[in-house]
């Protein structure tokens, strides 16, 4: 599976803010394709069109979208963005058992 080495700086924290136009925990609350690229594209320092194919690429090689997000969540964590205390595997695992039983 590719790996991204997404790197989050408060620079770039406050361009995912201006983009979206809210604080980066609500934007990171809006569970989106939309939401994935932004934070792809911001993490990679690519533009949108590179940020997509880095997805596809992700996707093809037996990623999901719910492991991209909470990759997303772990480099933001690393990088102080979320609380270091929070249980990143927990949420893993609470997101697959909700997404189990909704199918």
């Amino acid at each position: 599976m590719v790996i991204m080495e997404l790197k989050y700086t408060p620079r770039i924290i406050n361009e995912i803010e201006t983009e979206a136009k809210k604080p980066v925990q609500d934007v990171l609350a809006d569970f989106s394709v939309k939401t994935l690229v932004l934070f792809v594209k911001k993490g990679l320092n690519v533009d949108e069109s590179v940020a997509f194919d880095e997805m596809e690429k992700y996707l093809a090689e037996g990623g999901d979208t719910v492991t991209l997000y909470t990759d997303i969540m772990e480099s933001l964590q690393k990088a102080g963005f979320l609380p270091r205390e929070l249980n990143l595997k927990k949420v893993k695992e609470d997101m697959s058992k909700a997404l189990k039983q909704s199918i």
